[in-house]
């Protein structure tokens, strides 16, 4: 068997005019970037603009690699597309020969359906031939007799004529007579031929009369045999619908038996998990209350410590750089202190007390996540704000942009700011703040 073989070289080189040691560098050297200095604010926007065209160029170049891969599926849909063909070739000459062989099965059945029907007929046509067989012979029985009548007649009259010819002067006293004879013959014949006529007609009536009979029994028997393979349709097609409702039945019950197997297993297995965790859940609650019991001494003695830490005055300076360091210092100072209280009860401590905090907003209005509104509040007081993102499918927010809110977050905590990062969706989408 030969097969199509589309390749794909897969190993090539994936090369990109950055390196990893050159992102890393810009790395070290943006994180470095102190907006409060003179001068940070711009290097920081330079800073961005350096790494989007860098993202720029990865993309484009991302592109160029990509595109012999995509050639590559068009052309495995191509020879899918022939081989399919080739096979189409082979499977429509026997669709051809199986409806050839069905074509003549059908013309047997119709063949074996004709020859019933045209029996049926014969027979009818031959108890009609009979019937008309009866009345020709009566027929000709009839016209026979009215032969004969009419040759007597013929006999008689040359008979009277002779011997009118004979005694001529005998039959002038009988003349009337004769002619009276003749007019009584005369109506004698007509009658006859009368009766006849009405007996044709009444033969005529009655055969007119059985052929009709005939074809309604014609079409009652079609009418008749019409309904008795109807019944044996209906009754086959309902054997069908039972049998498939019995297996149907089985399939239900099946699954239920299976459902109701499947739902006793997990009910037996959360009530052991649930027993487990109850269990891990007191284990893990003593261990807890046995370590806080040995930490207490050492709480205490911190917790008076941070005390004292809290009342040490700053000390008094006029300069503007002096007092913003005390105001950072005594925040970080109040944020040590929460931490040295809360010692022995961390999950109580809140170590960004006093700090400042920085909260990202970012309002995705748009559904296919290409552009946002982002809104920077530092300490309750809006710091920057405003759109970024592009067209679908070139430049979106969600995957080309996605670093700046990264970015923003880690100026931020590297400048000792708590970061809050929010995403609002809009109302349409039915999706909760994240």
């Amino acid at each position: 068997m030969t097969q199509a073989i589309v390749t794909f070289n897969s190993t090539l080189p994936i090369t990109y005019d950055v390196t990893e040691e050159q992102i890393e560098l810009k790395r070290a050297t943006y994180a470095a970037i102190d907006l409060a200095a003179p001068g940070g604010y711009e290097a920081c926007r330079l800073a961005i603009a350096d790494c989007r065209e860098t993202m720029v160029a990865i993309e484009e170049r991302r592109k160029e690699l990509k595109a012999p891969a995509l050639q590559w599926g068009t052309d495995v849909d191509s020879e899918a597309k022939r081989l399919s063909g080739m096979v189409a070739e082979i499977r429509t000459p026997l669709q051809e020969k199986k409806a050839v062989v069905d074509a003549a099965k059908a013309k047997i059945k119709r063949d074996k359906e004709e020859a019933e029907k045209a029996a049926l007929e014969a027979q009818i046509e031959a108890e009609r031939a009979a019937k008309a067989a009866l009345v020709k012979a009566a027929q000709d029985a009839e016209n026979a007799r009215l032969a004969a009548v009419a040759e007597a007649n013929r006999i008689e009259s040359a008979r009277l004529a002779a011997e009118r010819k004979a005694l001529d002067e005998q039959m002038a006293a009988q003349r009337k007579e004769a002619d009276r004879i003749a007019a009584e013959q005369e109506a004698a014949r007509k009658a006859e031929i009368d009766r006849v006529a009405a007996e044709r007609a009444k033969l005529e009536a009655d055969r007119v009369a059985e052929e009709n009979r005939q074809r309604v029994a014609r079409e009652q028997e079609d009418a008749r045999l019409a309904a008795v393979r109807k019944e044996e349709e209906d009754r086959a097609a309902q054997a069908r619908a039972e049998i498939e409702a019995e297996r149907q039945a089985l399939e239900t019950a099946k699954a239920a038996e299976q459902a109701r197997k499947d739902a006793a297993a997990q009910a037996e297995r959360e009530r052991i998990a649930a027993e487990e965790a109850t269990v891990k859940e007191a284990e893990r609650k003593a261990a807890f209350a046995a370590r806080l019991e040995a930490l207490r001494p050492d709480g205490e003695k911190l917790r008076a410590w941070a005390d004292q830490l809290s009342h040490i005055p700053p000390p008094a300076v006029t300069s503007a750089e002096a007092k913003a360091a005390i105001v950072r210092a005594g925040l970080a100072m109040d944020a040590l202190v929460e931490m040295i209280r809360c010692f022995d009860r961390p999950e109580q401590a809140d170590i960004s007390k006093g700090a400042p905090r920085l909260v990202i907003a970012v309002e995705d209005s748009d559904r296919d996540d290409s552009s946002a509104r982002i809104v920077g509040t530092l300490n309750g007081k809006e710091l920057f704000s405003g759109h970024y993102g592009g067209e679908p499918e070139d430049n979106s927010r969600g995957r080309d942009y996605d670093w700046v809110e990264t970015a923003i977050e880690r100026v931020a905590k590297a400048g000792g700011i708590a970061v809050e990062y929010t995403v609002l969706k809009d109302d349409e989408d039915d999706e909760a703040a994240e």
